[in-house]
């Protein structure tokens, strides 16, 4: 016989392998609970006084602050914050919605927009500048 044919044990069972591949999906799924654990917390909404608008357009903004998850509703707040002036509150949430989609351009865009309304030109247009980058990557991928 030759030497590495000795080394060879008993083969595997079924059950064995079955119970490697059940420790295998374990150590898979505590990974990703353990990945999820340590990612940061997006931040909370912005906190703006709303108690000088209008009933109506207040629980639309409450309403769009509690359903922040991702960019796109993190877009939405802000443009809520933009429409009734809380320019500062508007800036906060688009750069979280940059944060959330970097490669999005519209995103860039509005976060520019919300400095620029701020007087932070200089941010404002390196906001601009990487939408235009952020567009011309996705015009050449497509």
């Amino acid at each position: 016989r030759h030497p590495v044919d000795q080394r060879r044990g008993p083969p595997v069972s079924r059950a064995t392998l079955f119970l490697l591949v059940v420790l295998a999906a374990e150590v898979v799924g505590c990974a990703l609970v353990v990945a999820a654990r340590l990612r940061p917390a997006p931040p909370a909404p912005p906190d703006a006084d709303l108690s000088l608008l209008d009933p109506a357009t207040a629980d639309e903004i409450r309403a769009a602050s509690a359903a922040c998850k991702t960019a796109a509703d993190w877009r939405t707040l802000g443009e809520r914050y933009m429409a009734v002036g809380y320019f500062a509150e508007a800036e906060r949430c688009h750069r979280t919605a940059c944060d959330l989609a970097p490669r999005d351009p519209a995103l860039a865009r509005q976060w520019g927009f919300a400095l620029e309304r701020l007087g932070r030109l200089d941010e404002a247009d390196a906001a601009y500048r990487r939408a235009t980058a952020s567009q011309s990557t996705v015009s050449h991928q497509a």
